[in-house]
């Protein structure tokens, strides 16, 4: 299973991973965003990012964001966040970003959160 999600994220422009939590159970060994990251990156997406937190999300994003994307949020817990922050202008942000929290999944035994950038050009 691990190997097809490293997968899933082809269609969009930009992958920006952060840390893997474990949600009410245990860790599982091996599985960690830098994991995730690694493995997507290997298999060829052609923008895929690490950073450690929401806050280094958001600043991330913000960098390489412009008028018309669109900011899409997966993952369980309070990911969404980074969307709200792009959107509200928070971090010193312009507040000019569309964001979407399309859903909270689960992952093995935790959480996951990330965020990506699809262009509509």
């Amino acid at each position: 299973m691990f190997d097809e999600f490293t997968r899933a994220f082809y269609q969009s422009d930009v992958l920006v991973v952060l840390p893997i939590y474990a949600a009410s159970e245990a860790p599982i060994e091996g599985v960690t965003g830098k994991a995730l990251y690694e493995e997507i990156r290997r298999h060829g997406h052609k923008d895929v990012r690490y950073v450690e937190s929401k806050k280094a999300a958001a600043e991330c994003l913000q960098e390489m964001v412009e008028p018309e994307d669109l900011v899409l949020t997966l993952g369980a817990g309070d990911v969404y966040r980074v969307g709200e922050d792009l959107a509200y202008g928070a971090y010193g942000t312009t507040g000019s970003v569309r964001c979407v929290h399309a859903a909270s999944y689960h992952f093995g035994g935790g959480g996951a959160g990330g965020c990506g950038r699809n262009a509509r050009r």
